[in-house]
């Protein structure tokens, strides 16, 4: 009896090739990223504390330390992306220094000062060089911006506990950083689709760019003001952090694949309750925080739909919005920040915003064909 050889679809071969093709750099400088975020906490909490400073001191190095990682982030990647060409890979030269940086202030427990400028120049170096390399995968997708972004929440919170617990951890850091720069040069580039947007008139360009950072920026500013009371208990804060893992990990992938503009909508409304009057409830404020952070990644490819040729701009200035969104916790009474009717207002402003950025984009798109960018509304 002859067996009968089953040929399989060329299209279904070229899926499953671009598939391992585009995991291999999400895993890379998705999980590279949480070892930056943890390596910078670490130096920053954990070296500089036993430096023995006073108090205002180590508050300016800490404010100092967010205005280079943040504020850093779209003046770098407008370099970046201007003399990015095919000879000339800034983004990945970018990501290595970033972390080269970053590895380096590990090192500097001798010198507060070079602590903050290494850790934050590497940190916006390789978050914009990575993030630039991520989004230009899949320009109409917001999942694979999501899984790169999701796990600096873990490292933020591992490199602030090891910090704070003394533990000897530079040199392992170090070398995870060092050997991912050796991926990073050894990773196969992918061919990535280039994106044109229907053009905006200028009224509406600065309209919908300033609702998508207005929803930013919101988000920022609730993270600052949700009070968790029960996050003292060390486990609950790792189901916390790992919470907002998963919303902006898992975001993207159900915003493709349900609608952006239905999600987004759906998960700020339903989080506002839940975070303006349920935080002091674990379950609740799990729940709430996790649908909170679903729109991180939408919001973040949506500004890159704007700026398709200027993808490291596009990340640096979603999080110089971030930036903005935290500096009221450091300007005004906390307390007043709290107040659960304002944070019900504010989130609800937030869905408004980022629902009416959506529906912009959408109408601007609807005469576009079907294609592998075009976003599920």
């Amino acid at each position: 009896m002859t067996k009968t050889k089953t040929r399989k679809s060329p299209a279904l071969a070229d899926s499953r090739s671009s598939a391992r093709g585009v995991s291999a750099p999400v895993a890379a400088y998705g999980l590279t990223h949480a070892v930056v975020d943890a390596s910078c906490a670490f130096a920053v909490f954990g070296l500089l504390s036993t430096s023995h400073l006073d108090l205002e001191t180590f508050a300016f190095l800490a404010v100092l330390y967010n205005a280079l990682a943040f504020g850093l982030q779209a003046p770098l990647g407008l370099i970046i992306d201007k003399y990015h060409t095919t000879k000339t890979n800034t983004p990945l030269l970018a990501a290595i220094i970033g972390a080269l940086f970053t590895t380096a202030a590990l090192f500097m427990g001798n010198s507060p000062f070079s602590i903050v400028i290494l850790a934050g120049l590497g940190n916006a170096l390789f978050h914009i060089g990575g993030g630039s390399i991520i989004l230009t995968l899949a320009p109409g997708r917001a999942g694979l911006a999501g899984l790169y972004v999701a796990p600096g929440a873990i490292g933020v919170l591992a490199g602030t506990l090891l910090g704070k617990g003394a533990f000897p951890a530079s040199g392992i850091l170090a070398l995870i950083l060092l050997l991912a720069c050796i991926v990073f040069v050894k990773l196969k580039p992918v061919k990535t689709v280039a994106y044109e947007p229907s053009p905006f008139p200028p009224n509406m360009f600065a309209l919908f760019f300033l609702l998508l950072l207005l929803s930013i920026a919101i988000r920022s500013f609730v993270g600052f003001a949700v009070a968790f009371p029960w996050k003292s208990d060390v486990t609950l804060l790792w189901v916390l952090t790992l919470s907002i893992v998963a919303g902006k990990g898992f975001g993207g992938l159900i915003a493709d694949r349900f609608g952006w503009l239905k999600v987004s909508a759906i998960s700020l409304i339903v989080s506002a309750p839940l975070l303006a009057f349920g935080s002091s409830n674990a379950a609740l404020g799990l729940i709430g925080i996790f649908l909170f952070n679903i729109t991180m990644p939408v919001t973040l490819v949506a500004i890159f739909r704007l700026f398709p040729k200027w993808p490291a701009f596009s990340f640096g200035i979603a999080c110089m919005a971030l930036l903005a969104g935290a500096l009221p916790s450091f300007a005004f009474w906390r307390p007043t920040l709290g107040n659960p009717g304002l944070l019900f207002v504010v989130i609800l402003a937030s869905a408004a915003a980022l629902s009416a950025a959506l529906y912009l984009m959408a109408s601007r798109e609807a005469g576009r064909n079907k294609s592998a960018n075009t976003i599920n509304y």
